[in-house]
């Protein structure tokens, strides 16, 4: 625990934690929410809430995280616990006044916190959501919501609080033909009219103002008039609702306009309450969306249950917010931002996601095709992957193109015209053809990994390939519709037209003009049209050699040029279809970047993969605790994350008592994790602000320590300070703390402050039985007071090597003496991180590593071995499971060196359910290193033992003698392997695998003429399935043997298959659709021999003297 003089906690409830029982409304901008709060003292403190109806985090202006106390009424600044963990506590400093030395801005709670708070919402808020519109979308022709829909909205003010605006603005706001007051884009009327394009009417029955009985807080305060606790939103919404509508019943209000659904509830209830917010999130009189309990309440008969209630405090109300409330009470709609936090959704593209701010929400954004076409708004065609369309799209009139799954109900793409010409569209960021991915079958856009089993339900196909949405990078940007400046969308480009199963759907799309209000799009696959794509289009990669690959698809022929003299591969130069490319290249010993360029050609398509390879760089700091820069107590060190995976070690030696503070500061999102001298880590710090971490320990002794610094899980590079602080018991101090000497020797001292006390040195005994009389101490015995001594230290011939001089008395501490040694290469595992998958240990199943391996010694090394070792304790390499070894022919100084290897466990027992992994580098001893201590590398948790489940679908197939393609599908819960006993039966799917997959393959023609039998294995550890394949003969050519004709009469010879069927067919013309089956003779089995038919008395005088006959396999 950190110990502050003078600080106090306080019990308080966080305004950025979950709320009880209600939900705030609609995703909030991206600047937040404005709010504002009268401290006790009459300090106006002016906020924003971040986040959206799932959660909420609360600043001030200027950026520092605020909490409120519910005990006093108060905001205070918020600072982190000192518990591990990082949760957030309000300081003893009332927001308002100078922020807290050393607290930093925009602190957030831990991400599982946040995550956990956002899900109990969702479980409780938009599981009823999900369920009405999935009900909904299953079946949209039985209730599409067309005609004359009227809504109520109640007008509410307090004795103390009058409404700002007048009924008639209110009414107008909500009904008016071309409504444009404070810049609004049209009514809320016009809104949803020009949305359904005129088969809607919604209109509200708007109330006078309403006086409720009770003063303002009284809604907001359960304690009225104590005025100490603040209400629930939930509850207090109930309560404005229910007294509303009370009020309302005693006025004698006419309900019988009321639309109501067929539980006789009204459709769209919206409650406008005059004055501000309460100024909490969740609490009080905040804006949300919820329902009454008990099943609400009547007016006139008729019942409000679901309702929307938000404040209005000015004379300039506008739309946005409020018709994507509308599109929950009146028309079902799902949200498709992502309500879980983790992504946007569809952003900005779409009103259920956030395109209710645009424009200050005075022009909320389009509502999409696929939810106009569940409220029976849209003209959809339908076509299939087969057909070759033109078609001139407009940016009016939902018109659009569907694109369905094979088999599947759910799942399909819809293509739709987003250019200009339609006025809703105004703020949107980009024009142009949308392709909205559906999947009904998922529910909502919480899932935005972009994998078979995790995706979102609406997802937009962002031309420009970078998965903004998905990744959380913004709401949408200009570089996400198609245009004729945008490439193709088909199965091979980036984004690609994949169903989610990975399988291709064939769709075909091409842009022939510009954004506008009639766009000329291709959709289909028209013949002869070649189709490639590069998957990555682009690559930085490290200065080190390396093996890279890309993916390159296409449906035809390619080829590919442009090779540098720093690339080597064994790629062929014509290739076809999907191939991986692989290639490798060696090392940049330059510090600039260099770059090349492949062009890859198929027929008249070209696409240009570029490649740069970044200069070489010194790490500023080691990547682990042997290669830790020291740096001295109460400092300041630049650092710098050069590349992905970049760790960076430091040590430091504290001579305590006193307390230590290791923080960052700068841009860059770093993590940080302090070390005891042994390499045990004793705590984690990740955003204590929002890019940099901060970690105070109390030291009680003289001790060493080590920090690692690397970015948010290893996902960028950037620059950053290291601050090291130590404030010390001021009565015990050994200074300096260390002392760095040179390979030459010498004599150097340090001073030992002690008033008044005695104390002793001498040198400490290092581990492993090492040499430690290379130092001399120039003293002995015990001493007094203050002094400074000196010690010898001679030349060194061998490598750097470290001794400490522990000083004892009534308080210990240190100084550490390290001399520099002869350069030798040193081989260590980099510390940037390891990846084991599957995370179970299978017997004889395979595990695939990852991790890297790095020369941290100043000298190249020569060719070593990597050997990875398993066992069910502690990893002693002379005794562990060998279970895969690495050949390096060697490793310049500095360098780090992927490893990527695929390793085979052996017998596991059932008796030891858990399993460690490790690998001794340079196991053999080959190369002389200056530490030989340091080879051994075992992963700090270990991998369950597992029992394989291992099953495929189907077990058998039959297929005719032709070239087939076809798909097996793979459950497994490890590692798999693939292998075919035949070689007529290929795949270009990677032998190694994991998990659920699907292997697609494929049977070449069989040129016998008879059947034949093939077996693909699955194997994943000592469990094995097969797949039987049997191919029919060589299929026999469908050929007319013998043409006979005898006056009106024909006899006709043809070859046969067994159990196919044929007819006889004439035409006069030759012309297509002019065949017609002669009667009679349709149906004819094959034998597998010549078939003959005589056609007797035709009847039909042939035109112009000529009749042409046909077989034809049915």
């Amino acid at each position: 625990m950190k110990s502050f003089k003078g600080r106090k906690y306080i019990s308080a409830i966080l305004a950025i934690m979950v709320s009880a029982v209600s939900a705030v409304a609609a995703p909030y901008p991206p600047e937040g929410v404005s709010t504002r709060w009268t401290q006790p003292d009459g300090t106006v403190l002016q906020l924003r809430v971040h986040g959206d109806e799932m959660y909420g985090r609360t600043t001030t202006e200027d950026g520092y995280t605020v909490i409120f106390n519910q005990a006093d009424r108060t905001y205070y600044y918020a600072e982190v616990a000192d518990a591990a963990g990082k949760d957030l506590v309000p300081s003893a400093v009332v927001a308002g006044k100078q922020a807290p030395a050393g607290v930093p801005k925009h602190l957030r709670e831990p991400k599982a916190k946040v995550a956990a708070a956002r899900q109990a919402n969702i479980r409780k808020y938009a599981a009823d959501r999900e369920r009405r519109w999935q009900a909904k979308a299953a079946n949209p022709a039985a209730a599409p919501v067309v005609g004359a829909k009227v809504g109520l909205t109640i007008l509410v003010q307090f004795p103390d609080v009058s409404f700002p605006v007048t009924q008639n603005k209110i009414q107008r706001l909500c009904n008016e033909v071309g409504y444009n007051d404070n810049g609004n884009t049209g009514s809320i009327r016009d809104y949803f009219s020009d949305q359904s394009m005129g088969l809607l009417t919604h209109t509200q029955a708007v109330s006078s103002v309403v006086t409720l009985p009770n003063p303002r807080d009284y809604y907001n305060y359960s304690n009225y008039p104590a005025n100490t606790i603040l209400r629930d939103a939930g509850e207090a919404g109930r309560l404005l609702v229910q007294h509303a509508v009370a009020a309302l019943n005693v006025a004698g209000f006419d309900s019988s306009t009321l639309t109501v659904n067929g539980s006789n509830q009204v459709v769209a209830t919206s409650l406008l309450f005059a004055g501000q917010d309460s100024g909490v999130w969740a609490k009080g009189l905040w804006p949300h969306a919820w329902n009454l309990a008990g099943g609400g309440v009547s007016l006139g008969g008729k019942v409000v249950f679901n309702y929307q209630c938000t404040n209005v405090e000015n004379s300039a109300p506008v739309i946005g917010t409020i018709s994507h409330e509308l599109g929950h009470l009146l028309l079902d709609y799902p949200d498709l931002y992502d309500t879980d936090g983790g992504s946007e959704g569809v952003g900005e593209h779409c009103l259920m996601g956030s395109a209710n701010h645009l424009n200050g929400g005075r022009t909320p954004g389009p509502i999409n095709l696929y939810l106009k076409n569940i409220s029976g708004w849209a003209t959809i065609t339908d076509f299939t992957s087969s057909q070759a369309l033109s078609v001139g799209l407009p940016s009016t009139g939902n018109i659009g193109y569907r694109l369905r799954k094979p088999s599947s109900t759910t799942e399909y793409f819809l293509i739709e015209n987003r250019g200009a010409g339609d006025k809703w569209a105004a703020a949107c960021k980009d024009r142009g053809i949308a392709i909205w991915h559906i999947d009904e079958a998922v529910g909502s856009n919480q899932s935005e990994a972009m994998t078979s089993m995790s995706h979102y339900m609406v997802s937009i196909q962002q031309a420009d390939g970078r998965f903004d949405l998905e990744r959380w990078v913004n709401r949408g940007d200009s570089g996400d519709f198609y245009d004729n400046n945008t490439g193709e969308f088909d199965d091979y480009n980036t984004p690609n037209a994949n169903w989610w199963n990975g399988q291709d759907s064939g769709l075909y799309l091409k842009v022939l003009s510009s954004p506008g209000a009639l766009m000329d799009v291709q959709i289909g696959s028209p013949p002869n049209v070649n189709l490639l794509g590069l998957s990555p289009g682009s690559a930085v990669i490290p200065s080190n050699a390396s093996s890279q690959s890309i993916s390159v698809n296409s449906n035809s022929p390619w080829s590919w040029t442009g090779k540098p003299v720093w690339m080597t591969t064994t790629e062929a130069v014509n290739q076809q279809g999907r191939q991986i490319f692989e290639y490798s290249v060696t090392t940049n010993g330059s510090s600039l970047p260099r770059t090349a360029t492949l062009v890859f050609t198929a027929g008249e398509v070209t696409r240009s993969y570029t490649l740069t390879q970044q200069g070489r760089t010194v790490d500023d700091h080691g990547n682990d605790r042997t290669l830790a820069t020291t740096i001295r107590l109460n400092s300041t060190t630049a650092g710098n994350i050069e590349r992905l995976g970049d760790v960076d070690y430091f040590r430091f030696e504290a001579n305590g008592p006193g307390t230590l503070i290791v923080s960052s500061s700068g841009s860059t999102d770093t993590v940080g994790t302090i070390y005891s001298a042994t390499g045990v880590p004793l705590e984690t710090s990740d955003d204590y602000t929002d890019t940099n971490f901060h970690i105070e320990r109390t030291v009680t002794g003289a001790t060493e320590m080590y920090v690692s610094v690397n970015y948010y899980d290893d996902a960028g590079t950037g620059t950053y300070d290291l601050v090291c602080t130590f404030i010390p018991n001021s009565s015990f101090a050994v200074t300096a703390e260390s002392q760095d000497v040179p390979q030459t020797g010498g004599t150097f001292s340090f001073t030992v402050t002690a008033p008044g006390r005695t104390w002793s040195g001498a040198k400490e005994t290092p581990p492993y039985g090492e040499d430690y009389s290379w130092v001399t101490l120039n003293f002995s015995g015990t001493q007094s007071g203050t002094k400074t001594v000196t010690y010898t230290v001679p030349a060194n011939t061998g490598s750097a090597r470290t001794l400490k001089i522990r000083v004892t008395g009534t308080y210990i501490g240190t100084h550490t003496v390290r001399q520099a040694g002869i350069p030798r290469p040193d081989l260590v595992d980099s510390g940037a991180g390891t990846t084991i998958s599957p995370q179970v240990a299978i017997s004889s199943g395979k595990v695939r590593i990852q991790t890297n391996i790095r020369n941290a010694g100043a000298v190249d090394a020569g060719p070593f071995t990597i050997r990875f070792l398993a066992s069910n304790g502690f990893i002693n390499p002379n005794y562990a499971m060998e279970i895969a070894t690495v050949r390096v022919a060697g490793l310049e100084a500095g360098e780090t060196l992927p490893v990527d290897v695929i390793a085979t466990m052996g017998t596991l027992s059932a008796n030891h359910p858990n399993w460690f992994l490790g690998w001794d580098i340079d196991s053999g001893k080959e190369v002389l290193e200056g530490d030989e201590t340091n080879n051994l590398f075992a992963m700090a948790e270990p991998i369950p033992r597992g029992v394989v489940e291992l099953a495929i679908t189907p077990a058998t197939r039959s297929v005719e003698g032709m070239l087939v393609e076809d798909t097996l599908s793979v459950t497994n819960n490890a590692t798999w392997t693939w292998t075919s006993n035949v070689p007529w039966i290929t795949s270009l799917t990677n032998p190694f695998q994991m998990g659920n997959q699907l292997l697609d393959y494929q049977v070449e023609a069989n040129p016998g003429t008879a059947a034949r039998t093939g077996i693909i294995t699955i194997t994943s550890g000592t469990a094995s399935v097969t797949h039987t394949i049997t191919q029919g003969p060589k299929p026999i050519p469908l050929e007319m043997t013998s043409f006979q004709r005898s006056g009106n009469n024909v006899a006709v010879s043809f070859r046969s298959e067994i159990g196919k069927t044929y007819r006889v067919t004439s035409s006069t013309t030759l012309m297509p659709g002019s065949w017609e089956l002669v009667p009679g003779h349709g149906g004819i089995a094959g034998t597998g021999a010549p078939v003959s038919r005589t056609l007797m008395d035709l009847g039909i005088a042939p035109t112009d003297g000529r009749r042409f006959f046909r077989i034809e396999r049915e």
